[in-house]
């Protein structure tokens, strides 16, 4: 069970997906593709929304898969941001050609990003969100919070940022933030071209000794449970990680999710059981709500039993989520499921509302000859006490910004980063975490604009 988010990249640029050219109008309406008789008759039965299809002497078969697939969707599907950009839950992509051996099926530089316009130049910053390992952008040097100025000896422009992740060997140019200058020139890095790179889950798993306490930490990206297709090479990685935190007697605990779009379900399940309490072990984590025709497909999930559990199995009675505008599907689900046993109360959310992303999706064609997989939305998804009321996102208990100009972007697990600083300021009472220069000073960067994240495009 896939509960992955599949939000449009920036809400401007949306109609790009949808809209064709007279002429390529002209060449649809010639043929109207094969596949879209499947993919009708599958959303007629699976669609959660199925009855918001418009009647079938409406749709125009002769459009493209993509185009014919979007004719269907119900405005139901997906919703808004904190920042106002529109995310819709439900996709179609292309049928890889063979069998995914790494979890990026393009290649990438392996870094995500946010991006900045510079008002009233037509320029734009980036500013890097993480690296991911063993990637071409990581061989090269680039760090958490590096600004890219400039592509060779250019400005970058619309049209770069959109792809600014991906391509042959290029040079960025780069900036730090310094809280006395601003943005000052740090040299260049040299990318090497683009290739395939595994999406690891797990970016920093640490145990900070602060204050008395043992605070376990642990940066987790993506649920996914191997580079391959029935591997679990991820989770044994986290189960590993979760056997240090025990054997460390982490007594607190940061989950950092702010960048988690979703995933499996099943790996949500896994880190949930770690982090309950140990009374949980074998009772209802998810319950799954299929629509009127697919009720026979109605389910439970439940938390790995004690036996499986005995060694990683944290007993957490109280936990410290790091939550941002991409936080969703399973992620949300993991502080969903974990409420019964925890308590809302107990559970203190820091960073930004969620996505609110209460339903999930199953992948069809896979087993047939068409080059497409669809996910349409097909389930709702809600706690053992049939609750699921956060389809406007979880609301963070203190609200904290990181991406804020002039803000610095420390280490993943580093004390004085933002948020994880105020989540350690909690559990100890200690205020002096981090230096005075962290906070921001807008008045030393030119005047910028969050644009989006390229995450938003995951």
């Amino acid at each position: 069970m896939k509960l992955a988010q599949h939000p449009f990249p920036f809400s401007f640029l949306l109609p790009a997906l949808f809209l064709f050219t007279a002429c390529e109008k002209g060449k649809l309406e010639e043929e109207a593709p094969a596949e879209n008789e499947w993919i009708y008759n599958t959303m007629e039965q699976h669609y959660l929304w199925y009855d918001d299809i418009p009647d079938r002497k409406q749709l125009d078969f002769k459009l493209s898969p993509q185009q014919f697939f979007a004719s269907l969707l119900s405005e139901k599907d997906g919703n808004e941001d904190a920042h106002g950009r529109r995310h819709v839950f439900s996709y179609i992509e292309r049928k890889p050609l063979a069998t995914k051996a790494l979890s990026e099926t393009s290649p990438v530089y392996g870094f995500e990003y946010a991006v900045f316009s510079v008002e009233h130049s037509g320029t734009y910053y980036a500013e890097v969100l993480y690296v991911l390992p063993d990637s071409p952008a990581e061989e090269a040097g680039l760090k958490r919070g590096d600004w890219i100025t400039g592509i060779g000896e250019n400005r970058i422009s619309l049209t770069d940022y959109i792809s600014l992740g991906t391509g042959n060997g290029v040079t960025y140019q780069l900036s730090r933030y310094d809280p006395q200058r601003g943005l000052v020139n740090n040299g260049s890095v040299d990318i090497p071209p683009a290739r395939l790179v595994r999406d690891y889950p797990i970016l920093k798993d640490t145990v900070l000794h602060i204050g008395g306490k043992a605070v376990g930490y642990l940066m987790y990206n993506t649920f996914t449970s191997g580079p391959g297709n029935r591997d679990e090479t991820y989770d044994e990685q986290l189960k590993e990680a979760f056997r240090r935190f025990k054997t460390a007697q982490v007594t607190d605990f940061v989950l950092d999710m702010r960048y988690n779009g979703g995933g499996l379900l099943n790996s949500a399940r896994l880190l949930a059981s770690m982090l309950a309490p140990s009374d949980v072990f074998g009772k209802v984590f998810t319950r799954m709500v299929f629509n009127d025709k697919n009720r026979w497909q109605d389910h439970t999930t439940s938390f790995f039993n004690a036996v499986a559990m005995s060694s990683y199995n944290l007993n957490l009675s109280r936990l410290y989520v790091l939550t941002g505008t991409s936080t969703a599907s399973s992620s949300e689900a993991v502080i969903n499921g974990l409420i019964p046993y925890i308590g809302r109360e107990n559970m203190t959310l820091i960073g930004e509302r969620t996505i609110g992303k209460t339903v999930g999706s199953n992948t069809f064609g896979e087993d047939n000859d068409y080059g497409w997989l669809l996910h349409p939305i097909t389930l709702r998804i809600s706690n053992a006490d049939e609750q699921s009321d956060y389809t406007k996102g979880f609301a963070p208990d203190i609200e904290m910004e990181e991406l804020i100009p002039g803000q610095i972007l420390y280490p993943f697990g580093d004390p004085q980063e933002l948020l994880l600083s105020c989540a350690l300021q909690e559990i100890t009472g200690q205020t002096a975490l981090r230096s005075a220069e962290s906070a921001p000073a807008p008045s030393l960067l030119p005047p910028l604009r969050l644009v989006g994240l390229s995450i938003e495009n995951k």
